[in-house]
């Protein structure tokens, strides 16, 4: 899967090629009542949350090329 967000949109600089981020993503699908389905990219035993940062996985940056 690739995906693409401009870095204004977090706020950061542009970062060099080859840094890397710890980060998570995640969906929480309410399916009414006290139903929930919870997705993430990177689960950690133990994390609770989505912004807990022991679940956190890492990213490399890369440079792409614009088309």
């Amino acid at each position: 899967m690739l995906a693409s967000i401009p870095f204004k949109t977090p706020g950061v600089n542009r970062p060099e090629p080859g840094a890397f981020w710890r980060a998570n993503i995640g969906r929480i699908h309410d399916l009414g009542g006290d139903r929930r389905e919870i997705s993430v990219w990177s689960a950690a035993p133990g994390a609770k949350r989505l912004d807990d940062r022991n679940g956190f996985g890492e990213w490399v940056l890369e440079k792409t090329e614009t088309k």
